[in-house]
């Protein structure tokens, strides 16, 4: 689904996170930083998809067997391979040999690659999408952006609800994550950053052909 961060998105988040916090924000570099950090999450909850994986492996499992039935009616043995020298009267000279080396690599590519998704997802992040997209991509959006720490602010016991959980960055997080179709609670957001700065994961360890730099 594609998500535009227009006129009216921007001012709606501004308005979240509160007009004096925003003085600073350019808008240009926030809204590209935000499509920047979507398309950041959709590559990643791709990668982490074990069907994904799934449909990958069977893409190349059709390309390495259909290559190696064409390497084989090509060089089909009968008429002292007919096929082949008839085929390759048609290149300049060598060009054929090279064809033939190029289809070898590109086999043993083809075949690397369905190994590569024979293990589930290719990645796997440590915490459901939502709470990983809130609690590590968004955070370093918000920072460089307000100049401001992400974290959980102290709630005001003077005020009506203290015990609720607020501050800039949750209503920034809630609000980025509203205008891209994705409802988190504050509380969710919370509690995710709190568990990524603590080291806690949340999801049980998988499977995967490669390993996630911290960020990705």
């Amino acid at each position: 689904m594609c998500w535009v961060c227009d006129a009216a998105a921007y001012e709606r988040i501004i308005a979240a996170v509160g007009e004096r916090y925003a003085v600073n924000v350019d808008r240009d570099r926030f809204v590209v930083d935000l499509l920047t950090a979507r398309a950041k999450l959709l590559t990643f909850v791709t990668l982490d998809s074990d069907s994904g994986a799934r449909a990958r492996k069977e893409l190349f499992s059709g390309i390495v067997d259909s290559a190696i039935d064409f390497k084989k009616r090509l060089l089909d043995e009968r008429g002292h391979r007919y096929a082949a020298r008839a085929i390759a009267s048609t290149f300049p000279a060598t060009h054929f040999e090279g064809f033939l080396a190029a289809l070898d690599r590109a086999i043993e590519a083809a075949k690397t690659l369905k190994e590569e998704n024979s293990c589930g997802g290719w990645v796997r992040l440590e915490r459901p999408p939502k709470e990983w997209f809130a609690a590590e991509i968004l955070p370093e959006v918000f920072e460089l952006n307000f100049g401001r720490r992400a974290k959980v602010s102290r709630p005001d016991p003077s005020k009506a609800g203290a015990n609720a959980v607020d501050g800039p960055y949750l209503r920034f997080a809630v609000a980025v994550m509203g205008e891209m179709g994705m409802s988190i609670s504050p509380e969710t957001v919370a509690r995710a950053l709190k568990d990524v700065r603590a080291g806690r994961k949340r999801r049980k360890r998988r499977p995967t052909t490669l390993s996630r730099p911290r960020g990705w």
